[in-house]
């Protein structure tokens, strides 16, 4: 009969324990050894020397990665994709980041992410991208919160969602991360996620623009601007302008150029405002370039160059900007830079609707009721110059008027032109003031009254209406 003898569990528990205990002192030195190899490499990477041995520091990369060291493959992943120590190669590049990515390495994760969104090295793929961004994000690694919370805002790479856009972004500036502050103050200034707050906008604008942070500055200059959150003061506005447009963030280029073309805050200067819109331009900042293509095109701080205009105009036109759309529309009418196209002029006019442009409404107005690029269309016209009207634009009060004064798209209306000429004429619009003054001398749609004709006559003639100071004239002498 075979006796089975009971197992000595207190020493199976001993050799378990040393057995834990051997691998967890053989793990560490590993990890020392990786560590020391890492670090060696470092040494050499930050070395002051011109030209620092990257073949054996990464060589020593190697070493610490072969015992699986997530920092070293992180590294090697940066070597390989700048072609440091080695022949650029973004494959291996993102095998190495993939590899970190796998023992859980935050930059590791990010920049798998980078790599997805971008095509470094692998196919892109966003949102493959937005996943390892967002388990990046998950061990508050800031970069990776920023990016999250601009997926978010913007909808590029994830559903559109202001309120979780808010969260990333306030996640990120409560680690002290200062290109997250800005954009938490964004959306307060903005309402975007969290409920309008100039106070608190402008609050986090100035602790990001302590350091420097030009996207605060510029946001700064905005809230100074408009007195949003602090007291107006246009020289204070133009201070932060500058302090961004010398950091060369296109944004402040552009509003410091903006400020030397009206003359608000510093003396107004063509020259200095062609400056800063051109710098700011050739960042590809779409409005800037609409703002140095009606420069050229008026000749204003630059020789007037239509053709120029033209060209700027259609630079800003490829990124949607909706000025520049009716800028072009009005190159194409005229035929000023480019051929006379009344279609294309259409179409830019359309473009620029699209978008949200109402000076473009007008201008298709126009179109229509001429019969140019269009099938002539009197009510259409009228549709859009009083659409454009009642976004309180006061100079297509004329149009529109006109139109009803003779008929045109619509019954005869006296009183409606007289509702819209006087609307035109308040706002000091001189063809208005002449129509309106027209209407009191004739009695027409109001009772005949020659002070108020006399009145309308000068103020007309004041503004430059040519007609307006010769029917002056006629009427004091029939008196």
């Amino acid at each position: 009969m075979l006796i089975m003898q009971k197992p000595n569990h207190l020493f199976i528990c001993i050799v378990l324990f040393s057995t834990f205990i051997y691998t967890q002192a053989y793990a560490e030195s590993k990890l020392v050894q990786a560590e020391d190899y890492f670090n060696q490499a470092q040494i050499i990477h930050n070395s002051e020397t011109d030209t620092p041995d990257y073949a054996a520091a990464a060589a020593l990369l190697k070493k610490a990665a072969d015992l699986h060291y997530a920092p070293a493959l992180y590294m090697l992943g940066m070597y390989a994709l700048n072609g440091l120590g080695c022949e650029a190669d973004p494959q291996a590049a993102f095998s190495f980041f993939n590899e970190a990515a796998n023992y859980g390495y935050t930059e590791g994760l990010f920049t798998v992410g980078c790599c997805f969104e971008y095509g470094y090295g692998v196919e892109k793929n966003e949102a493959l991208a937005a996943d390892y961004y967002s388990d990046a994000a998950e061990k508050n690694y800031p970069p990776a919160l920023l990016r999250m919370g601009e997926a978010y805002y913007y909808g590029d790479i994830t559903e559109q969602d202001d309120f979780k856009a808010f969260e990333y972004f306030s996640a990120a500036s409560k680690l002290g991360y200062i290109p997250a502050f800005w954009r938490t103050g964004a959306c307060y200034y903005k309402g975007r996620g969290v409920e309008q707050n100039y106070d608190t906008a402008a609050e986090i604008f100035r602790q990001a623009a302590l350091y420097d942070e030009p996207n605060a500055e510029n946001y700064l200059g905005i809230c100074y601007a408009f007195g949003h959150g602090v007291p107006e003061n246009q020289e204070t506005a133009v201070y932060w302008y500058r302090k961004a447009a010398e950091q060369g963030l296109s944004a402040g280029e552009n509003n410091l150029g903006y400020r030397y073309d009206i003359g608000s805050g510093i003396e107004q200067n063509d020259t200095q405002a062609v400056y800063w819109y051109t710098k700011a331009a050739e960042q590809d900042y779409e409005m800037a370039q609409c703002n140095l293509g009606l420069m050229y095109e008026k000749g204003r701080g630059v020789t007037k160059d239509e053709k120029q205009a033209v060209y700027w105009y259609k630079k800003a036109a490829e990124q949607d900007e909706p000025r520049a759309f009716n800028r072009l529309g009005l190159c194409y009418y005229d035929g000023r830079g480019i051929d006379q196209d009344y279609k294309a002029a259409v179409a830019c006019y359309q473009k620029a609707i699209e978008l949200g442009n109402y000076d473009a409404s007008y201008n298709l107005g126009l179109c229509y009721k001429n019969g140019y690029g269009v099938p002539k269309n009197d009510t259409e016209a009228l549709r859009l110059f009083e659409q454009v009207f009642h976004t309180g634009r006061m100079y297509a009060a004329s149009a529109a008027a006109e139109c009803y004064y003779h008929g045109i798209g619509t019954p005869q209306h006296y009183q409606k032109a007289l509702e819209l000429y006087t609307a035109g004429a308040n706002a000091g619009y001189a063809d208005c003031q002449f129509a309106l003054a027209e209407m009191y001398r004739n009695g027409i749609g109001v009772p005949k009254d020659t002070k108020a004709a006399l009145d309308w006559y000068k103020k007309a003639a004041d503004n430059g209406h040519t007609d307006a100071a010769q029917k002056l004239t006629e009427l004091k002498q029939a008196q």
